[in-house]
């Protein structure tokens, strides 16, 4: 099969069809940036309602990365439908939820005494996560910095440190350091747009956040237009600059909170 390959001018007619329904009927708050509308796939290949056929670097957003209908996950599926479709593993013991838990704890680097817990989403993850993982009291502080492997639909986690700054002010630098995720949504400033380009929200700065410094080493994204003004917003792939700029708008004494991982440690209140 040629791919990718166009049949008819895009949308075609059916996904153009497609889409006006799902505008009337379909929460505008999902972040679709282009008019695809997914009909079949395998591997790479994704083929729309109107017979067009493209490659999809996604793999399979928001599953497992084996690319479409891999052979051994599409197996896997049928023999457990065949078996049981459904069991609450919140309410009864279920074996695979148990056989699991006991692969992937033994997986995971370090000393064991690992638990599994399993989630509907990564937003659910994080939140359980931030349960286990509290941080003492920090909302004086002068400097916040937060480092925020997340992609950018988690990325106000780290903007989250916010909180951690003094009510008089003071200065967060956030650490945005994951190449992967949704990259499509964070690049070209069109994370929070409708596929009619409408920008659905963009973020004010608190009074009291006196300067956000992204470091970012990808210099392509275009962070900045999640926000409501950059006046106060530095962005920059080099840590020096970083440094040179805090020592600017602040002095020795200045009080720093570091947060190695920002996705899931809990600011306090």
């Amino acid at each position: 099969m040629k791919c990718p390959e166009i049949k008819t001018a895009l949308p075609g007619p059916r996904v153009a069809k497609l889409i006006e329904v799902d505008r009337e009927f379909v929460s505008p708050s999902y972040t679709r940036i282009y008019p695809l509308v997914a009909e079949s796939a395998s591997g790479l290949k994704i083929r729309d309602p109107d017979g067009n056929t493209f490659l999809d670097f996604t793999s399979g957003i928001a599953v497992c990365a084996t690319g479409h209908c891999h052979p051994q996950v599409v197996k896997a599926v049928k023999e457990q439908a065949d078996r049981l479709l459904h069991m609450s593993g919140t309410d009864f013991y279920y074996t695979p939820q148990i056989v699991l838990s006991q692969k992937l704890a033994t997986l995971v680097p370090g000393s064991g005494g690992y638990k599994v817990y399993f989630g509907n989403s990564g937003a659910e993850a994080v939140e359980a996560a931030k349960s286990h993982y509290v941080n003492t009291n920090t909302r004086d502080s002068d400097i916040v910095i937060a480092n925020n492997f997340t992609k950018a639909a988690e990325y106000n986690m780290g903007l989250s440190g916010m909180q951690a700054i003094k009510p008089e002010g003071g200065s967060l630098v956030l650490i945005a350091s994951s190449p992967s995720g949704q990259v499509i949504h964070y690049l070209f400033d069109r994370f929070g747009t409708t596929i009619t380009g409408d920008v659905s929200h963009k973020m004010p700065l608190p009074p009291h956040v006196k300067r956000l410094i992204i470091y970012n080493e990808y210099p392509e994204a275009k962070i900045l237009g999640r926000f409501a003004s950059t006046e106060k917003i530095l962005q920059t792939d080099n840590w020096d600059q970083v440094m040179d700029t805090l020592g600017k708008e602040h002095d020795d004494n200045a009080r720093v909170a570091v947060y190695p991982n920002a996705d899931t440690q809990y600011f306090g209140n």
